[in-house]
């Protein structure tokens, strides 16, 4: 991890070194050299597949109980 560290804090002014998931913003912003204070956003929008941390959970598991059953013949 300190090497990783000392690679950013190196590049002061290389935008877009690489980019990571804000759970708080639910999007993928670059990471910027140690003295760039900007947080641009990663184009085009990467996009996060639905899963129980976002509530579609009951509704994905509903669907594939109505298919299981259906392939039951019930």
């Amino acid at each position: 991890m300190s090497n990783l560290y000392l690679k950013w804090q190196m590049n002061r002014i290389k935008p877009h070194m690489f980019h990571y998931y804000d759970v708080q913003h639910r999007q993928f912003p670059w990471i910027n050299g140690s003295s760039l204070n900007q947080t641009d956003t990663v184009e085009p929008e990467v996009t996060v597949i639905c899963f129980g941390i976002d509530g579609c959970y009951c509704q994905r598991a509903a669907e594939i109980r109505n298919k299981v059953s259906k392939l039951r013949g019930e």
